[in-house]
């Protein structure tokens, strides 16, 4: 968490959770477990604009 704070310019682990539990929700990542340690990228889920019939 606090290597990837340090990469991406942001100064507390809570904030790295939130971005990447965003992240998670987009399907972008994916976790094997509960911790943050068993994450890895993940195939984008498609997205629901193209969804819609005009």
């Amino acid at each position: 968490m606090r290597q990837i704070g340090e990469r991406v310019g942001l100064s507390s682990t809570s904030s790295v959770a939130y971005q990447l539990g965003r992240l998670e929700g987009w399907g972008l990542i994916t976790r094997t477990g509960r911790g943050w340690k068993t994450c890895y990228l993940g195939s984008p889920k498609p997205s629901r604009r193209g969804l819609r019939s005009r």
